[in-house]
């Protein structure tokens, strides 16, 4: 049997509740983890050694980690053993439904739940895991849950059917509630998927099908803000900023917290919609149709597109790419913001 941490921040401490027999269920049978679920011990010790050596007398219950106060974290599961940490809903919220519907394909597979995922504990002092990570501990879960994610290539977003992070709350929604209890959700989001650096805007240059001399660019700011320039009479030159440039827009961040890398648009035959397309850290695209009226914006959000929704949304379903041209204005309009803001 392997021994010692594979996390390397951790510390070891062999539990007898490994897992299932045989060892090695992760990775056995077509079984993969898929899910990081967060637990909070609401044991009122800030100590991790405290919870392995608790994990330690009981030969059925443990998980693959716990993180304590003061931010240590121990190993206790191997990651190619299944933990005892989530078992499925009970009778009770079977009946009631009391679980996230996302789980629902891996009940109707018959799949233990302890073979799709890997747990954490995280020291708390209230019985009902109200209080706060500490800062320490917060640092410590966030690298965590990154290192997780990146090493057996779990999705790093809110957990859905494919997979992803999520409280054990999820799987037992009513014995397991307050579990576990005030997590620092969104500031995880915000450390997974961070904004992409500079250098990575890409964005697409468009002509208008019946107007000559009007130009369009659709790009992505180094903040992950999709942007929109055009400009009439202006050419190349135009839309970097001078006089000529009539139009320039905002459009945001569609996808939050995942930032969009790529941008793309393209006109209807009329001129009239505008369908754009932007895709984002996640895997997903959004969309969204500019109605524009003397080339005045009239309305435009955006939505989530799939392959159910974007024909009817007017927009592809491809990811969009950047072409060379538009890459060479997105870095144009960096250096020019640059030079306005040290004048």
């Amino acid at each position: 049997m392997m021994s010692g941490a594979e996390y390397p921040a951790a510390s070891w401490v062999t539990i007898p509740g490994f897992g299932y027999d045989p060892q090695g269920s992760h990775g056995r049978e077509g079984h993969t983890p898929r899910w990081i679920v967060l637990h909070g011990t609401a044991s009122g010790t800030p100590n991790a050694i405290d919870i392995a050596r608790y994990f330690q007398g009981d030969p059925n219950n443990g998980t693959h980690f716990v993180i304590g106060r003061a931010g240590e974290v121990i190993q206790m599961v191997h990651l190619g053993d299944a933990a005892y940490g989530n078992g499925g809903p009970t009778a009770e919220e079977l009946s009631e439904h009391k679980y996230a519907a996302f789980w629902q394909p891996t009940l109707n597979a018959g799949i233990n739940f302890n073979f799709v995922t890997v747990s954490i504990e995280h020291c708390k002092i209230t019985s009902d895991n109200s209080d706060q990570l500490t800062p320490a501990q917060q640092e410590s879960s966030f690298k965590l849950v990154a290192w997780l994610c990146k090493t057996l290539n779990i999705p790093a977003w809110p957990a859905d059917e494919n997979g992803g992070i999520t409280g054990h709350f999820s799987i037992n929604g009513i014995e397991r509630v307050d579990c576990p209890g005030s997590y620092p959700w969104d500031a995880l989001w915000s450390y997974l998927a961070p904004p992409p650096p500079k250098g990575l805007a890409q964005g697409m240059l468009i002509s208008h099908p019946t107007l000559e001399t009007r130009l369009d660019l659709i790009y992505v700011d180094a903040n992950g803000d999709v942007h929109h320039r055009w400009t009439i009479n202006g050419g190349l030159s135009g839309l970097l900023g001078d006089s000529t440039t009539t139009g320039n827009e905002n459009w945001g961040n569609p996808g939050k917290p995942f930032a969009p890398l790529s941008a793309s648009a393209a006109w209807d035959p009329q001129g009239t919609y505008l369908n754009v397309v932007a895709a984002t850290e996640d895997g997903a695209q959004w969309g969204q149709v500019r109605h524009f009226d003397a080339g005045t914006t009239i309305s435009g959000t955006w939505e989530q597109v799939s392959s159910k929704n974007a024909p009817a949304l007017g927009l592809p379903t491809t990811s969009p790419t950047a072409e060379p041209l538009a890459q060479k204005l997105v870095t144009g309009l960096h250096s020019l913001s640059t030079d306005l803001a040290n004048l």
